[in-house]
């Protein structure tokens, strides 16, 4: 076998494998998304009393 038909057969591996792997990662991205647990960050801030009026 050559090395021409090696990198081609190498080549066409690559070719389909890595969309599949690209796809795969992005749905098990999506669907993780909405799990994550969420902390309310929110914070208080006191104004001045001449910002009140």
């Amino acid at each position: 076998m050559t090395t021409t038909i090696r990198r081609r057969r190498l080549a066409g591996a690559i070719a389909i494998a890595v969309p599949i792997a690209v796809v795969a990662l992005g749905f098990a991205a999506w669907n993780d998304a909405g799990k994550q647990p969420v902390e309310d960050l929110t914070i208080e801030v006191p104004l001045p009393k001449e910002a009140a009026r």
